[in-house]
């Protein structure tokens, strides 16, 4: 698993120190003096030697696709030739930083329903196992003014039913929940490798998984077309960029499209890349000889709806979580305490 952070770090270091026309060799060295101790510190010193050796820049990050996502070499390469390497290195900075915080607000998001599921699963297999079934006792104990067994509600019976059971009716389902969750919350971005086609229709994970990915995909085509890369080229890189499968596939289409002829504005729309709203500025900004603009726009645009999606999702979260734990607390004491006024009202 990555760490965008340092990548962001490793990335913006080397763009200070090639600004500053420090000897790429040297550069690298300093970079993995600031780096924390890890993998990339150490890869960033075998670069050092690589480059010192002659290797081509592009082959020192291509060669690391474990590290560095394989989109990265293509920039490096592509801002090397375009005689901007440290405004390359600096955009590659900005968008391993803009993954990093997509990360953690996800994370922030998910961290809340995966605490609260652990707090229900753990309040209701205590009543479960010690509560209710002291209760269950005390119900086939009693019997009404005629000497009949006290009939019980079928809420009660439901409740005792599933304490006989151990719970596992719902400790399971809520086990999953929380495994499937938890497990997201390591790769947020990535979706546990869920087609993206099925990812959007899931609630809460599809909407910002959408927005989060075709973001991605068009921070990268904008960097790519900025640095002088043909649409059709850059169109593949950002694909292969993507954790989504079927966005890669979409990319495809679309850089085949620019193949035989057409725009990028209208071989998006056929690929179905984008909605109506958005292919508007990119089709705008392609007829102005700006298409990296309006594919940059487009990616910034998409970052605050999934910021703003994100948000939302912290306002009703938490309240939604908060009135499931009160309705499980309070069905269970209805459940068991129902009966017994039940039992008054008859004894009455």
């Amino acid at each position: 698993m990555r760490d965008h952070d340092q990548l962001a770090l490793f990335h913006r270091a080397l763009a200070d120190f090639c600004r500053m026309g420090m000897p790429l060799g040297q550069a690298f060295r300093a970079v993995a003096r600031d780096l924390e101790g890890g993998s990339l510190r150490a890869e960033a010193e075998a670069m050092a030697a690589e480059v010192d050796g002659g290797a081509p820049l592009g082959e020192a990050w291509r060669r690391r696709s474990g590290a560095f996502p394989p989109v990265y070499a293509s920039l490096v390469e592509a801002g090397a030739a375009s005689g901007d390497l440290p405004g390359t290195l600096e955009e590659i900075a900005r968008h391993a930083a803009m993954r990093a915080e997509a990360d953690r607000r996800v994370r922030r998001v998910l961290a809340y329903p995966v605490l609260m599921l652990v707090a229900l699963t753990g309040i209701a297999w205590f009543l479960f196992e010690f509560v209710v079934p002291q209760f269950g006792v005390i119900f086939s104990q009693i019997t009404d003014k005629y000497g009949n067994p006290l009939e019980l509600p079928a809420l009660t019976k439901l409740v005792l039913g599933l304490s006989a059971s151990g719970g596992i009716l719902l400790f399971l389902p809520a086990v999953l929940v929380v495994f499937v969750l938890g497990s997201w919350l390591r790769r947020p971005m990535e979706g546990l490798g869920m087609p993206l086609g099925l990812g959007m229709r899931l609630p809460l994970v599809g909407p910002l998984r959408l927005q989060a990915a075709l973001s991605t995909f068009s921070s990268v085509l904008a960097g790519l077309l900025r640095r002088g890369l043909p649409a059709e080229r850059a169109l593949l890189l950002a694909g292969e960029a993507s954790d989504a499968p079927d966005l890669r596939a979409a990319a495809g289409i679309a850089a085949e499209r620019v193949r035989t002829g057409a725009g990028l504005a209208e071989a998006a729309k056929g690929a179905g890349l984008y909605p109506p709203s958005l292919l508007w500025f990119v089709g705008s900004a392609e007829r102005r000889g700006e298409a990296a603009e309006g594919v940059a726009e487009v990616a910034q645009i998409l970052r605050g709806r999934f910021q703003g999606a994100l948000d939302r999702y912290v306002l009703i979260i938490a309240p939604v979580f908060q009135f499931l734990l009160g309705l499980l607390v309070a069905l269970i004491v209805m459940a068991v305490f129902y009966p017994i006024l039940k039992l008054q009202s008859a004894l009455m």
